[in-house]
C-alpha cells in the first residue's frame, strides 16, 4: 500500500478558510492590532513580525515563490514560531516534524511529505546528525 501524502494546494485552501490571506497574515494582523504587546517572553508582536518577515524573505530568496513543503521541527522555543510563520508568510507549506525522530524516521517523514527544505534552529541542531535523502 502506497503511503498518502499531503498536497500543498489543499493545505493552502484550508489556511485561506481559517484566516483571510492565510496563516501568514494572522501574525501580521496581531502585530498591527497590538504591536507592543508581548507575543513571547522575548518578543513583542512587532518584533516577532519583523523577524518573521526577515526569515520569510530569506526563504523566498532560497526557495522561490512557488509553494513547496518546508519541514519545521516543533521545538518549545520562539524559533519554532518564527520558522512556522515565516514559512507561511513566504507562501510555502509547513510540515511540522518531531525533532526527536531518529535519522531514519526523519528521512522517511521528509520523503513522505515531499519536503524541499528543512528549517533548522539552534535548539534542534545540537544533536542532529547529517543525513542524505539520496541514499
Amino acid at each position: 500500500m502506497k503511503p498518502s501524502t499531503a498536497r500543498g494546494a489543499d493545505l493552502a485552501v484550508i489556511a485561506d478558510l481559517v484566516v483571510e490571506g492565510g496563516i501568514g497574515n494572522l501574525l501580521q494582523r496581531s502585530a498591527a492590532a497590538c504591536p507592543d504587546r508581548s507575543a513571547f517572553l522575548t518578543f513583542t508582536y512587532r518584533e516577532l513580525a519583523a523577524e518573521v518577515d526577515r526569515v520569510a524573505a530569506g526563504l523566498r530568496q532560497r526557495l522561490g515563490t512557488t509553494p513547496v513543503v518546508v519541514a519545521v521541527p516543533q521545538v518549545l522555543d520562539p524559533a519554532f514560531a518564527v520558522a512556522y510563520y515565516a514559512v507561511a508568510r513566504a507562501g510555502h507549506i509547513s510540515a511540522v516534524v518531531n525533532p526527536l525522530l531518529q535519522p531514519d524516521g526523519l528521512a522517511r517523514l521528509l520523503h513522505a511529505s515531499a519536503a524541499q527544505a528543512l528549517v533548522l534552529t539552534t535548539p534542534t541542531t545540537a544533536d542532529l546528525p547529517l543525513i542524505s535523502l539520496d541514499d
